[in-house]
């Protein structure tokens, strides 16, 4: 940036010593040096804070550019998927439900059963016995 070599500087070394004085010399390169420093500080603390920006946005750009077609599409397709297995499920359970449930008995039929239908009790020993 300051292209300053040896010769720059020892020329204002001596202009400060004739301006300045002898006595006050060492107090003002203390002062000029704190100030360098934090004036290094400062672009050192700016630059790594523009680096991690400039890196946030590449890895945001990259996110979206790996997330938005190969997401999308996966989403949909484990969306299509889940639906399938609901139908076929739903269907399923309504064939199931249809297959166990008792065919409702005519209005004109009487509730007791008929007698012909032989009544099995059980015995002591858990042996169905038969009675007519």
């Amino acid at each position: 940036m300051f292209d300053v070599g040896f010769w720059e500087l020892a020329l204002i070394g001596l202009i400060a010593l004739i301006v300045v004085g002898p006595a006050k010399l060492p107090a003002l390169a203390r002062t000029v040096g704190k100030w360098v420093g934090q004036a290094q500080r400062m672009t050192r603390e700016f630059r790594r804070d523009l680096e991690r920006e400039i890196n946030m946005a590449e890895v945001r750009k990259l996110q979206e550019q790996l997330r938005a077609p190969e997401l999308d599409k996966l989403a949909q397709d484990v969306n299509k998927e889940v639906g399938q297995l609901n139908q076929e499920l739903n269907r399923q359970i309504s064939t199931e439900s249809l297959a166990s449930d008792p065919k409702p008995a005519s209005p004109a039929s009487p509730a007791a059963p008929a007698a012909d239908t032989a009544v099995t009790t059980s015995s002591p020993d858990n042996a169905p016995v038969k009675s007519d």
